[in-house]
């Protein structure tokens, strides 16, 4: 409960971390109950400010600029701007260019394209891509194993060398 904390003076640490993140979340509400909320999280910050006008979630006075940054922005809400585009960026670079989801059936899917695993390797050695992805994500959903995540990457790594593989295992 955030009023129990701030009336005992128990602050945790990472919370002007955690407010930044409570600001981007009044943007995701209803229109109409954006500006109450707002109200409210700017009221916190306030009130948890310190007497020279800085915040600081820690005992260590190196920790002031972090907390401030951090307040900073959530009070700034919606209104941060975002950071300027790099020259040069290969920007479909950042976006995965294949997604594989793996199951706990022995099933690997790629878009509409669902192979069991015990074909993958055969079936991706046969498939035709208009280029070599740059980025290829593994999706391991339910109880996967190990073992057959790592015959996917291996698969994965054989067809496309060159590309940045992840594995986004779900707690």
């Amino acid at each position: 409960n955030l009023s129990t904390d701030l009336n005992s003076g128990i602050y945790q640490w990472r919370y002007y971390y955690a407010h930044r993140y409570v600001s981007l979340a009044i943007n995701c509400l209803p229109e109409a109950e954006q500006a109450n909320e707002r109200k409210r999280l700017n009221k916190v910050l306030m009130r948890t400010r310190d007497q020279d006008g800085t915040w600081n979630d820690r005992v260590f006075p190196r920790s002031r600029a972090y907390g401030t940054a951090m307040s900073v922005l959530a009070l700034l809400g919606e209104k941060v701007p975002t950071p300027p585009k790099v020259a040069n960026a290969n920007e479909d670079r950042l976006i995965p260019d294949l997604e594989f989801i793996y199951l706990a059936d022995k099933q690997v899917t790629l878009d509409q394209t669902t192979i069991d695993l015990a074909k993958f390797d055969e079936w991706l050695g046969e498939e035709k891509f208009s280029a070599e992805p740059f980025t290829v994500i593994i999706h391991a959903i339910g109880d996967s194993r190990t073992g057959d995540v790592e015959i996917i990457k291996r698969a994965i790594s054989k067809k496309f060398p060159e590309c940045k593989l992840y594995i986004a295992i779900p707690n």
